[in-house]
C-alpha cells in the first residue's frame, strides 16, 4: 500500500535561502531512492521561510528505508541547524 507524507518546514526568514538549497538537494536524492513515486518541494508564496514537501512512497518500509540513508540524516541535521520547526503528517490514501 502506498503512503504519502507531507512536511511543513519553517525556518527563520534570514535562513530561507540556505534552507531552500538543502531542500532542493534532498528532493534530488529522494527521487533516486527505490520506492519513491513522487517527491516535490515547494516554497510558500506568502510566508518567507516556509516550505512544504510532498512525498509518495510504494510502501511504509521504503519510506522508512529512505529515512535511514545518510543524505536523509544529513538533511534532518541541517534543518536542526537552521532552527527549523517541522510538522510531518503521514497519510494513507482513501477510496
Amino acid at each position: 500500500m502506498t503512503v504519502e507524507l507531507n512536511a511543513v518546514i519553517e525556518v527563520p526568514e534570514e535562513l530561507a535561502g540556505e534552507a531552500e538549497l538543502a531542500i532542493v538537494r534532498s528532493v534530488a536524492h529522494a527521487r533516486t531512492h527505490p520506492g519513491c513515486q513522487f517527491y516535490a518541494g515547494y516554497r510558500d508564496r506568502d510566508q518567507m521561510g516556509r516550505f512544504v514537501l510532498i512525498e509518495r512512497w510504494a510502501s511504509i518500509e521504503m519510506l522508512d528505508a529512505h529515512g535511514l540513508t545518510e543524505p536523509s540524516r544529513a538533511f534532518r541535521r541541517s534543518l536542526r541547524d537552521f532552527g527549523a520547526v517541522t510538522r510531518i503528517t503521514r497519510l494513507d490514501p482513501m477510496g
